[in-house]
């Protein structure tokens, strides 16, 4: 679809230039018609004067008061010409058509006939013939006037007219565009908050928009609160579940130590349900905290965020004397995902990587075309035969550390909410482990 200024913009301009081209032919054919009838008026009132100064005289010809006909029929080629047909004489025309002659139509007495003929010296005549009765004898009198003038004017009125419309139309486009750019400016901050929410800088749009779009940002708010609300209830209850299974399965887990209990099979087959147990809520623990790609409001600030992460790590590690080495692409960049599921992410990586690294780990970030992570260490690394296995959940590869073999399936599928990939294998650069992460559905700021 077309944006809204421009199908408004649109839409008016078509609806200015019919109405406005309607309305030109209009002016224009009511302009001539209001020409022809003042012509036609006239040319009557000059017809019944003429008819009123004919005559007869005593030697029985036609004669015509030239006092009651006015001098501009007397000047040749003046535009303004008469022929007059009385039954049983010679026509007589007017002076001012000197040697030149017109075609006149028949007429009958009582009507007249309105039409259009080239005159003398190619001028154009508006001719009306009107028949008479006078002295018991029919009587055609026609009467002629030039109307070049007049249709020439009438064109320049059309001319000027169209070009008024045509500024017209271009004012009240401008003045349209300026009403709607400021009726739609709220919109334009509506969508300046929805790239703030998805930065993680507001938490829900401002309401100051036209009526006619408040319901759908109302709508988009409530939906936000719903789901932030929906997804804080959700991890509340899991986690809720998961600690009042915790004591039950505590004691579970003691009786499967007690040496009281002579039969050896059931105690190991206790310890081997109670820690299945204990593996699975561990694991849906960390995928309740999980928000996938639906933005709430939040984003990580990568040097900030993950700084912090980091000095706590070395922190945790410095019994060991590890060394976190990091340098972001961008150190200004965000992204935009929920907060929560990219450090859980980070941290697995990260903690893993300080838990078998000799001193070093090589953290790197970069933000284009996607998102990708890079985690590396010094360690003794993964046989190749068994990296896959490491995305299987409760699977260790190394039973003397503590822990659940959770981490590194939990980091697998939080890449796989965010529709992104994780790949293990070997560092190049420091020859222990490596972990590379990609998020595709993971925006940058």
């Amino acid at each position: 679809m077309a944006s809204l200024r421009g199908r408004l913009s649109g839409g008016l301009l078509i609806s200015l230039i019919v109405i406005l081209v309607l309305q030109w032919f209009y002016v224009s054919e009511f302009i001539g018609h209001l020409g022809e009838g003042y012509v036609e008026s006239r040319l009557t009132h000059d017809a019944e004067s003429i008819l009123s100064a004919l005559y007869i005289d005593k030697r029985g010809v036609i004669k015509l008061a030239e006092e009651k006909i006015g001098a501009i029929y007397h000047r040749p080629f003046s535009g303004h010409y008469y022929k007059i047909f009385f039954e049983g004489y010679e026509p007589v025309r007017s002076r001012s058509l000197w040697d030149n002659d017109i075609k006149i139509p028949l007429s009958i007495v009582g009507k007249s006939v309105k039409t259009r003929v080239i005159g003398p010296q190619g001028q154009n005549l508006m001719l009306l013939t009107s028949g008479y009765m006078k002295y018991d004898r029919a009587v055609s009198i026609s009467v002629a006037e030039d109307v070049t003038r007049m249709e020439a004017d009438i064109k320049n009125f059309q001319a000027g007219y169209a070009i008024v419309s045509f500024f017209g139309i271009a004012m009240l486009m401008l003045t349209q565009w300026a009403i709607v750019r400021r009726g739609l400016a709220p919109l334009g901050r509506a969508r300046e908050d929805l790239l703030k929410l998805e930065r993680g800088e507001v938490e829900s749009i401002e309401s100051d928009v036209p009526t006619e779009v408040r319901p759908l940002v109302d709508e988009i708010n409530q939906l936000l609160k719903v789901m932030t609300e929906r997804l804080k209830r959700s991890r509340k209850a899991v986690g809720n579940l998961a600690h009042a299974l915790k004591t039950p399965l505590t004691a579970i887990s003691r009786l499967s130590e007690d040496t009281e209990i002579a039969d050896s099979e059931m105690r190991s087959t206790l310890k081997k349900n109670s820690e299945f147990i204990n593996n699975l809520i561990d694991r849906e623990l960390a995928r309740a905290r999980l928000a996938g790609p639906l933005l709430m409001g939040q984003s990580v600030v990568v040097e900030k965020d993950i700084s912090d992460l980091i000095i706590t790590l070395e922190q945790i590690y410095r019994d060991k004397n590890i060394s976190i080495e990091w340098n972001p692409a961008h150190p200004e960049f965000s992204i935009l995902a929920d907060r929560e599921d990219i450090m859980e992410l980070l941290g697995i990586l990260l903690d893993n990587a300080c838990k078998w690294a000799k001193s070093r780990v090589l953290f790197s970030v970069t933000c284009a075309p996607d998102v990708s992570f890079i985690v590396e260490d010094d360690g003794p690394g993964c046989p190749q035969d068994k990296l896959e296995l490491l995305k299987v959940r409760g699977v260790r590869l190394d039973e003397s550390g503590h822990g659940h073999g959770l981490g590194l399936s939990i980091a697998a599928d939080i890449v796989d909410s965010y529709s992104g990939t994780i790949e293990f294998g070997r560092s190049d650069k420091l020859g222990g482990f490596c972990a590379a992460v990609r998020l595709a559905n993971v925006g940058t700021a």
